[in-house]
Order: structure tokens, then C-alpha cells, then sequence
């Protein structure tokens, strides 16, 4: 209830008890003679208990009021008190069990630490104090004053009995960086003469505090007994048990004397007890190596006394507050010094308690750096495993863009940020513990980490290098397309300027791309496994530029060379088809004139379009004068026969037609061997003209048609006698040339023969005797007389007659004699398969056999293949295919490259022109024609005369 509401009730009974006296004295002198006075205190009285339980009601609802605010202020102190006090709990029960385990009662140490989470970050900043001592010495008294802590008390009413069980804990200070252990008393009448329990939670204490506390009252001192001084023992044997090591850090043993006896100096308390502690370090049972060590080789000592608890309160508590200074780490002269830490991380100390409990509780050796190590193992692998987690999640950023086929940008920065963030991550942690497994946990996360990375870089750089190809294919084969398209318009040099641009600027992106790619793609941490495919892309880059600038080139001079050879067709093909004897010299003035006029702007189209240094432009000049020679043999050999054609043109021309190009009309008896031989000699004079290609006018004096020594007769030779030849110029090969001729002869004596028929035609129809005719006349009396008789077959006949006669006067008589020979030359045999075909008489005739046909004769198992039974494995493929360091140099063209680069995905290009293919002037050799079969062989055995011409015309042209 507030003061405020206390004084205001006051206040009103005080009013009420002045207006009574009041009414009192009025009614007093206001008395009248005749008024009953009995009456008028019956009403006072009534109306002073009407007032009275008012005010009685009142104060009842405002104390009630009062109650609900104070039990509200109230509850909020405790909730205030609950949060200022510091957290404790019961991390080691009465039967031994430690708080691993979640009970209802109480909540695992894991979990206390896991709520605090401030604690968990200190690491080995922090310190941790035990204290020891008799049952009921005022051990949870002292720590709750010097560390405000809620420990459990001794309940005196209830008599002396074991408060304390087990162990307890408290987290306690500013920053809550000190933990007070509370152990349970040592000489407790419950556990008798079982010092079991004592000595396990005493080294318990010791293996993970920096402070033991030893709390003795000052009567005990000198006692062994009573002052608990076996407890002592126990502490300096389980020493040095545990720390055997040099390095090891020392125990504060801090003796705090309870009760001081004002008339007892405390120098004198202290050395008393400082002879027994000393008496007790020499009764130890040590190892060898410490035999001669003085206690302060592992302990130091402090002592210090507080007075009565209850006799002397006030001093108690005052002395408490001026110890409670030394806890404090800020302070210069505090117990918590850095040399007494057990250094174990802060986030790994439930575990290595556990551990620690566990190996005590089983009676087992207790080691405590093995346990460290343990500790250490278990919390690097925990670490391991949720660093990684987290780094897996992050780079599922990266995954996501290779599985779309996307170059993860600043790949290198993004993964070397990550590699260091999640390592230091893991190094802030995990340094806290063994260094020797912190170094090798490093190693493994590392270890996890650098192979994921390296995975995703295998991934990044072959999505990289797939890209580069892509560009190379797309922007290279595109402007190829662009530049071969050009060929089909106008030569102009200037518009090849555009062209050398892009592929300027191709090269140029294409390098910075690959260079940005491959620089940013590269983390720091990882063994770079493409430093062989970076290398030899970077030399395919420079390697297809250069091939690109080469096709440029040859593109304008393609392009150059078809435009002169449009000029120059036109111009050529009259003097190829006239074949005169000075066709040669007439050509080179065609091709000086047609050059001269051309090449000037080649040359500055070289120079200022393409960037072509001097030397080079001279170069590609002087490969013009091969081209003139290639358009000229290309504008000979486009026509298939056209060097035949022209021989046969000009033996027609001389032999068988007359000036005005009629055919001639051979005479009776006239002499065919002259014509014949001068149109072949005129029609060889082609060959000779067409053999080789006469740019330079010395080689007009070249003939390659010879006579032979021996027999005096013309014969093709392969090079000329009077010079020497260059095998550019050769329009036609030996063979060539011989098959060429070959086919003339035939051609030739196909057509001397025809005129051997139609000159024995001439000469038979003049010999027919007149009397032959008559005697046929009359023997196909009946049959004239029944053409006669029918219209159809005298019209018939009629119509044949007119046609002969027809034939005759302009000149083609010697068809009809060819006809009438080849009929009287048609044999039996042929009239019999003509019959056969026609289907007449089939059971007269016999029956051909029909060819048997061989059955294919099946397989057997013996013939079939044998598979190897070896299996080789595929070698993985290259990113970059079959191109190497090595036969990079060897590539020709962009077809070459791509093939070489990707076996999988060929780029799409549009098929090139192609020059006009050089025709093998294989002649085919023509066949005698119809007329000259049997029927010329039957001719020739009525004409011996023939025969002998004939065989004259074959000893003249054998070779």
C-alpha cells in the first residue's frame, strides 16, 4: 500500500472523530429542559456505528486495492530480481548424473550455455572458480555475496544437513564471463566414510577451474581432521595427475579463513596453515621428475580471512564487498590472472565437461589433453559441417547459372570471398582449441570447400570456352559469308575496308572477352587444370584472326581475279575459237591491256582497305601473273571438248564442206587421201597451239608435235626439242594430249570412210548395165502390176520415189546407197532375233537359256566377324577438341579449325562458290557410226581398191 493512501484514510478518521466532538458539545449546550437524553445517545450511537461501518467498508475496498497494487509492485521486484539475478543450475546431481540429458527437473548444461548466448562468444575469455570445503561452512553463503549468486543456504530451523548436492553453476559478472562452481560439502555425515564422490568432483573442479576456493573456519586451522585437510591432499595428488606437462597452467588455491578470531593475528593463522599445506605437498606420493619441485612449481597461494557471519554482519559483509574486488578482471591485483586459464573455448565447454565427468565418473585415466583433443575434433567436425552448409548454399547461385548454361560473372572474386569468409569464420571459432587439430580441421574444410570450387571452375571455364567458340564461329563464319557475297557484285576494293574493320574488332572483343573470362574464372586457392586449354585458346584466337585476314585477302583477290576474268572472257574465247597461228600473241595483248588497267586499283585497295604492308601487296602482285596463266587455262577448259571440238570444226571445215561451207560433192574416181591429209594437218596444228599456254613470246617457238627419226612420221612428244617449259603452262598433259588425238583419228577415219561410201556409191550407180535393170523390171512384172492395182501402195511408192529423187538433185545420194548397204548387210542371225523379239514363230525357234544365277551363299559362324574382346575406354574429350599446341600452325581454314575444334556441334555456314573445276581433256574416243560395220566390211571385201587407201591413211598416222 502507498504512503499517499495510508495518510489520506488517516486524515478522514481524524475529520470524523472532530465533527463527533463537535455534535457533542452543540447537543451539550442546545440542552432543553424535557428532552430525553437516553434518546438522543441511542441516536448518536446508532449513527456513530452507520458511520463507523462506512468508513470500516472503505478501508476494507481501498486495502484491497492497496493489496492487488502491492502484489503487482511485488511481482515485478521478483521478475526484476529474477532478471538481475545470474543464472545457476545443477550441472552434476547427488547420484553423479551430469546434465546432459533433458530432465524435467532441470535443463541440460548444453542448453544453459546455448540460452547465454553472450557467454558463448567470449571464448577463452573467461574464468571459472570452484570452491571447497566442509558441509555447512557457509560455502553458498560466501558466493552469494561475493558474486551475487541465489545459491541454496543452510536453513537453520531445520538443523544442520547437506544443502549443497552435487554440483551447482553460476554465471556471474558484468559480462557474465565468470562461472562459480558450488560444490558439495566434504565431510557430509549422508556419504560417511565414502570419499568416492568427494574426490571425483574435486577433480572435476580441477580439471576445468583456474580458482579453487578452499573455505576453512579459523578454529579448524592446525587441525588436520577438522580443517578438511585430506581434501588437500586429494587436490595435490590429482595435480599432478593431470598436469605433468611443463607447459601446464597452475591452480590459484585461495584459502579463505571464516570466523576470524579478533585476538589471534592473522599473520600467525596463516602460517600455521601454510606449515600444514607444506607438510601435506611433501607427504605426496610424486613422480620422479617432480620429486625436488616446490609446490609453487603448480600452485599459488593466497589466504584471506572474513569475520563472523552472524556476530559481526556488517564487517562480514563489508570485508565480503572489498574481496569481491579481487574477482573483478579489471582489476590489477585480481585472482583471475591469465597464466591460471585451463583455456577451453567458452562454445565447447558443455562437451568437454561431459567428457571430462564421464571419464572421471568410469574410473578411468583421466587425460586431459586427449580430452582437449576430443573436444577440439568434435566441435571442428560440428563447425566443418555447418560452415559447409553454408557454403553450399551459397554457391547454389552458381549452380543455378551453369545449369542454364550462363557464365557465372566474377566467378574468381565470388569464390576466393567465400573460400576466405567461410576459413575465417572457421578460424575465429576453432582457433580457440588444439592447434595441432584446428590445422588439420582447416585442412579438411579447406580441403571441401576447394574441390566444390574446382568442380564449378571445371564447369565455368568449359561453359567459357564453349562461349569463346561460339563467338569465334558466329562472328568469323558470319563475316565470311558477308565478304564471299560480295564476290557476286561489282569488284570494289574500298567496300573490304568495312570487312577488315569487323574483323578488327572481332579479334579485339573476342581477346578481351576471353581475357576478362579467364581472369576472373580463375580462383586463387585452386590448381589451375586448364592452363594448357587457356593457352592454346588464346593461340587459336590469334591463329583463326590470322586465318581470317588470310581469307580476307584471298577473297579481294578472288574477287579481283573473277572480275578480270569477266573482262577477259569475252575477249579470249573469239581468238580460242578462231585458233588462228598468231592467237597467242593476240591473247598476251588482251590480258596487258585488261591488267593494266585493273591492278592499280587492286593494289590501293590492298594498301587501304586491308592495311597490306608493301612487301606483301607486292607479294600477292607478283601471284597474279600464276592467275593470269589459271584464267587463262580455265577460260579453255570451263567448255568440256572445246580443244576437240575445234580439231573436228576444222577437219569438218577443210574436208567435207567447200568455200561457201556446203558439203562437197565428191567426183567419180576423185582422190580423197589430199583434203584428208591437209584438213589433219590443219586440225593437229590446233593441238600443237593449245598444248601449251604462250605468255611470253619466246614460247611461240615451241612445238610439241615432232617427228619421228626412225619411221618419218608425226608423233606427240612431251616437251619440245628447240626449249625448255614451265610446267605451269602446260594446258595439257602427254596423256591428255595422246587421248585427244586418239579421239581425232577416230573421228578423222570415221569420216574418210563415209566418203569412201559415198564416192563407191557414185561409182556403182554409174556402172549398173542397162539390161539388169530390165530384167528386174520384168521380173517384178506382178508385183509392180499389184502396186498398181493398190492406191495405198502406189502412193506409197510414189512418195518413196520422190524422196529419192529429191535427196539425189540437192546432193545426198550417198544416203540412200548407206541405206541400201546396211540392209543387204543385216545377217540371218539378226533377222532371227529380230523375229524372236517380235514374237513370231516361237515354237519354231529355239528358246534361249536363261543365265543361271549363283545363290549367295549364307554365313556360317566361322565366316562372320570376330569382335575384339578388348574394350578400350573413350578417352574424356577435350574442351577444346582435337586442337593442340601442336597442330594449331597446321590449320589452313576455318573449316579445319571447327572441325578440329568441336566434334559435336558444327556451325552453320553457307557453302562457298567454287572456282571452275579443271576438266581432264580425257576425249572420249568417238565410235564409227552406224554405217561402218559390217556392212563396210562386207563394202570393203567387194572393193579391194579401198582397201588399199585405207591401209595407206593407217601407216601414215601410226605413232
Amino acid at each position: 500500500m502507498q504512503e499517499s493512501d495510508v495518510f489520506h484514510n488517516q486524515l478522514r478518521v481524524e475529520m470524523l472523530k472532530k465533527e463527533e466532538d463537535e455534535v457533542e458539545n452543540n447537543s451539550e449546550k442546545k440542552k432543553a429542559p424535557g428532552i430525553d437524553m437516553n434518546k438522543v445517545n441511542l441516536i448518536k450511537t446508532r449513527d456513530e456505528d452507520i458511520i463507523a461501518e462506512n468508513i470500516k467498508a472503505e478501508l476494507k475496498e481501498e486495502e484491497k486495492e492497496n493489496m492487488k497494487v502491492e502484489e503487482e509492485e511485488i511481482k515485478e521486484e521478483e521478475e526484476k530480481k529474477e532478471k538481475e539475478n545470474y543464472p545457476c543450475m545443477q550441472i552434476i546431481d547427488q547420484e553423479g548424473i551430469f546434465a546432459d540429458e533433458n530432465q524435467k527437473d532441470r535443463i541440460t548444461f548444453e542448453e544453459f550455455i546455448q540460452e547465454n548466448t553472450k557467454f558463448k562468444e567470449l571464448g577463452f575469455n573467461y574464468n571459472m572458480l570452484s570452491i571447497l570445503g566442509p558441509q555447512n561452512s557457509g560455502k553458498s553463503t560466501l558466493l552469494n555475496y561475493l558474486f551475487d549468486t541465489d545459491f541454496a543456504v543452510l536453513n537453520e530451523k531445520n538443523g544442520r544437513q547437506r544443502t549443497t548436492r552435487g554440483v551447482w553453476l553460476g554465471l556471474v559478472g558484468d559480462r557474465k564471463d565468470i562461472i562459480i562452481m558450488d560444490l558439495e560439502g566434504s565431510d557430509g555425515s549422508i556419504r560417511e566414510d565414502d570419499l568416492s564422490f568427494e574426490r571425483k568432483i574435486s577433480l572435476f573442479s580441477l580439471s576445468v577451474c583456474s580458482v579453487l576456493m578452499v573455505n576453512i573456519w579459523s578454529h579448524d586451522v592446525g587441525r588436520y581432521g577438522a580443517s578438511n585437510m585430506s581434501l588437500l591432499k586429494n587436490i595435490f595428488e590429482l595435480n599432478l595427475q593431470l598436469f605433468q606437462k611443463e607447459d601446464s597452467p597452475k591452480t590459484l588455491i585461495l584459502f579463505v579463513i571464516r570466523d576470524r578470531d579478533q585476538r589471534k593475528p592473522f599473520e600467525n593463522t596463516k602460517s600455521v596453515l601454510l606449515e600444514d599445506i607444506m607438510k601435506i605437498w611433501e607427504s605426496v606420493a610424486r613422480p620422479e621428475c617432480f620429486k625436488r619441485a616446490p609446490i609453487d612449481k603448480f600452485f599459488d597461494l593466497e589466504f584471506t580471512s572474513l569475520p563472523h557471519f552472524k556476530h559481526d554482519k556488517e564487517l562480514f559483509i563489508q570485508e565480503a564487498k572489498e574481496l569481491k574486488k579481487r574477482f573483478d578482471c579489471k582489476n590489477q591485483n585480481t585472482y583471475f590472472r591469465p597464466i591460471y586459464n585451463k583455456e577451453i573455448p567458452a562454445d565447447g565447454l558443455a562437451l568437454f565437461t561431459k567428457q571430462v565427468w564421464s571419464a572421471i565418473k568410469s574410473n578411468k585415466d583421466l587425460d586431459l589433453p586427449s580430452q582437449k583433443e576430443m573436444l577440439a575434433r568434435f566441435r571442428c567436425d560440428e563447425l566443418i559441417e555447418n560452415i559447409f552448409n553454408e557454403f553450399e548454399k551459397e554457391i547454389e547461385e552458381i549452380k543455378l547459372q551453369h545449369s542454364e548454361k550462363h557464365i557465372f560473372n566474377n566467378f574468381k572474386i565470388f569464390c576466393d570471398c567465400l573460400y576466405d569468409k567461410k576459413m575465417k569464420e572457421f578460424m575465429n571459432v576453432a582457433s580457440k582449441y588444439l592447434d595441432r587439430v584446428v590445422k588439420e580441421k582447416a585442412d579438411l574444410l579447406s580441403e571441401k570447400m576447394l574441390n566444390e570450387i574446382s568442380y564449378l571452375f571445371q564447369t565455368q571455364m568449359t561453359l567459357a570456352i564453349n562461349y569463346i567458340k561460339t563467338m569465334l564461329t558466329t562472328s568469323y563464319f558470319t563475316l565470311k559469308n558477308q565478304y564471299i557475297t560480295e564476290q557476286s557484285s561489282l569488284f570494289d576494293p574500298t567496300k573490304y575496308a568495312g570487312y577488315a574493320e569487323q574483323m578488327d574488332d572481332f579479334n579485339s572483343t573476342i581477346k578481351n572477352e576471353w581475357e576478362k573470362i579467364s581472369t576472373q574464372s580463375v580462383p586463387s586457392n585452386i590448381e589451375n587444370n586448364f592452363e594448357i586449354e587457356i593457352n592454346t585458346l588464346d593461340r587459336f584466337i590469334n591463329k583463326l584472326y590470322e586465318i581470317g585476314r588470310r581469307d580476307l585477302i584471298e577473297a579481294l583477290m578472288t574477287h579481283f581475279k573473277k572480275h578480270l576474268q569477266n573482262i577477259m572472257k569475252p575477249l579470249l574465247l573469239p581468238l580460242f575459237e578462231q585458233s588462228n597461228q598468231n592467237m597467242w600473241e593476240q591473247v598476251r595483248k588482251v590480258v596487258i591491256e585488261t591488267t593494266s588497267q585493273n591492278l592499280q586499283e587492286l593494289e590501293n585497295g590492298m594498301i587501304n582497305s586491308l592495311k597490306m604492308n608493301k612487301d606483301d601487296v607486292e607479294k600477292k602482285l607478283n601471284e597474279l601473273q600464276v592467275y593470269i596463266i589459271d584464267a587463262v587455262r580455265s577460260t579453255i577448259l570451263e567448255r568440256p571438248g572445246f580443244v576437240s571440238n575445234l580439231m573436228e570444226n576444222k577437219f569438218i571445215s577443210i574436208f567435207r564442206l567447200d568455200d561457201e561451207g556446203l558439203p562437197k560433192k565428191w567426183k567419180q574416181n576423185e582422190d580423197l587421201s589430199k583434203p584428208f591429209f591437209k584438213a589433219k594437218e590443219e586440225a593437229e596444228k590446233i593441238l600443237d597451239l593449245f598444248s601449251y599456254i604462250r605468255m611470253d613470246p619466246k614460247d611461240d617457238e615451241l612445238s610439241f608435235i615432232s617427228i619421228n627419226p626412225a619411221t618419218g612420221k608425226k608423233m606427240i612428244i612431251e616437251e619440245p626439242e628447240n626449249g625448255t617449259i614451265d610446267q605451269t603452262k602446260v594446258l595439257f598433259s602427254l596423256s591428255e594430249r595422246l587421248s585427244i588425238y586418239e579421239g581425232f583419228q577416230n573421228m578423222a577415219e570415221s569420216n574418210f570412210i563415209r566418203a569412201q561410201q559415198e564416192l563407191a556409191a557414185i561409182t556403182v550407180h554409174s556402172k549398173t548395165p542397162m539390161w539388169l535393170i530390165l530384167l528386174i523390171a520384168f521380173l517384178s512384172f506382178d508385183n509392180i502390176v499389184y502396186v498398181f492395182k493398190s492406191p495405198t501402195l502406189l502412193a506409197l511408192t510414189l512418195i518413196i520415189i520422190g524422196i529419192i529423187y529429191s535427196l539425189n538433185k540437192i546432193g545426198y545420194a550417198y544416203l540412200i546407197d548407206s541405206v541400201i548397204s546396211y540392209i543387204l548387210s543385216i545377217s540371218w542371225s539378226s533377222v532371227l532375233y529380230l523375229i524372236q523379239d517380235l514374237g513370231l514363230f516361237k515354237n519354231l525357234l529355239p528358246k534361249p537359256e536363261a543365265p543361271k544365277r549363283k545363290r549367295p551363299q549364307k554365313k556360317t559362324q566361322d565366316d562372320k566377324p570376330k569382335s575384339s574382346i578388348l574394350l578400350t575406354h573413350k578417352k574424356q574429350p577435350s574442351v577444346m577438341g582435337d586442337v593442340t599446341m601442336d597442330n594449331i600452325d597446321s590449320l589452313n581454314s576455318f573449316d579445319d579449325a571447327f572441325k578440329l575444334v568441336s566434334q559435336d556441334e558444327k556451325p552453320i555456314r553457307k557453302p562457298l562458290h567454287p572456282l571452275p573445276k579443271r576438266e581432264t581433256q580425257s576425249m572420249k574416243v568417238m565410235p564409227m557410226s552406224a554405217s561402218f560395220t559390217k556392212s563396210q566390211s562386207m563394202f570393203i571385201k567387194r572393193n579391194p581398191t579401198t582397201t588399199s587407201s585405207l591401209n595407206k591413211i593407217k601407216e601414215a598416222n601410226e605413232f
